[in-house]
């Protein structure tokens, strides 16, 4: 009979990250990763074709480091369902889910930032360290989303050895100014990404 965990539907390509078959780890970019470690985020912006998501995936892979993954839309911009599809996200990885908590009241919608750190503070409890959150296509959020101002916040909330990865072919947008100003939030751009002679 089958077990319970084996009638589990599979993940929606949303909540995962791509599927790695011949790639090869950039050394050069990793170690700017590496550098910027000490912060608890990471936007990596560049354009189209620039291999962000592969790399970002890569250097998890390589550091062994479980990893949620949310694939962002347009339609995420909106709090209450970026809130779901993060606890779905977080579903994969967390054995018993419930333990989250309950999604958003509209109340809780009325002060998004506070809500979302209270729900950090709950998954930082749950998640054992290390651990990472990737945000892949934050540019879907457009750059005035109530949801940049509150996860900027939240990056003050995440314990030691966990980050949060945003993938974006824009740079980050002025909610996350401060959060950049105090180096809770690091920057890998375009000119990191590209391939130097010595990469190829």
């Amino acid at each position: 009979m089958p077990t319970s965990r084996a009638l589990r539907p599979p993940p929606l390509g949303k909540l995962r990250g791509p599927r790695l078959r011949r790639v090869f780890e950039r050394e050069r970019p990793f170690a700017d990763l590496d550098a910027g470690a000490a912060a608890p985020g990471c936007w990596i912006a560049g354009p189209p074709g620039m291999g962000k998501t592969t790399l970002v995936a890569t250097y998890l892979q390589a550091a062994a480091r479980p990893c949620i993954w949310l694939q962002l839309d347009a339609g995420d911009a909106d709090p209450a369902t970026f809130v779901h599809f993060l606890l779905a996200a977080v579903a994969l990885e967390v054995p018993r889910p419930g333990r989250q908590g309950p999604p958003p009241s509209s109340d809780n919608l009325r002060d998004f930032t506070a809500y979302l750190r209270r729900l950090f503070r709950r998954l930082a409890a749950l998640l054992e360290p290390p651990w990472a959150l990737v945000l892949d296509n934050a540019q879907e959020l457009g750059a005035q989303a109530a949801v940049h101002a509150a996860l900027a916040a939240v990056l003050a909330e995440l314990p030691e050895r966990a980050r949060v990865f945003f993938i974006s072919r824009e740079p980050p947008p002025p909610a996350c100014a401060r959060a950049l100003a105090g180096q809770q939030l690091a920057l890998v751009d375009e000119r990191q990404l590209r391939f130097s002679a010595q990469d190829t």
